[in-house]
């Protein structure tokens, strides 16, 4: 018996978001190296992340706070 918790990996929350709500996030690098997202349905967009984890994270908080 474990006392930790469950939580979604990244791909399932992009998952979720595009199944629930049709919703895709896509996460890719600009010219610099550097890693931005795409929120696709609304061409939203943010950039100058140094991984694509930050940059995942981001854009599920910006669709949790300003899309669902």
């Amino acid at each position: 018996y474990s006392n930790g918790y469950s939580a979604p990996t990244i791909a399932d929350v992009v998952m979720w978001f595009y199944e629930k709500h049709g919703i895709w996030i896509e996460v890719t690098t600009d010219v610099y190296g550097k890693f931005c997202w795409l929120v696709k349905e609304l061409k939203a967009s943010k950039n100058n992340f140094n991984s694509p984890t930050e940059a995942y994270e981001a854009a599920i908080e910006y669709t949790l706070n300003n899309l669902i």
